[in-house]
């Protein structure tokens, strides 16, 4: 919501994610190169004051995926 139109605040969060475990898969930040907003790729520049700040987290989200091999065999069955 726009509470204090013009200068209200928005963040935007982006998630990437693998479906590698974490050992196969580390997302490292290299400090040699910053994270950053290229600005030019956003239309109307005039509408949106973008902060060049790039706030980054690392965090393990565990996930445990369902297998039901039962549906599977309902496929397989001819019908007669």
């Amino acid at each position: 919501e726009l509470n204090h139109f013009p200068s209200d605040v928005q963040d935007l969060s982006i998630s990437i994610g693998s479906m590698l475990y974490s050992d196969k898969a580390l997302l490292v930040p290299d400090p040699n190169h910053l994270s950053g907003v290229n600005r030019e790729s956003f239309a109307d520049q005039q509408e949106w004051s973008l902060y060049e700040h790039v706030d980054t987290q690392q965090r393990f989200i565990k996930e445990f995926p369902f297998d039901d091999d039962d549906d599977d065999d309902d496929n397989d069955e001819e019908d007669d």
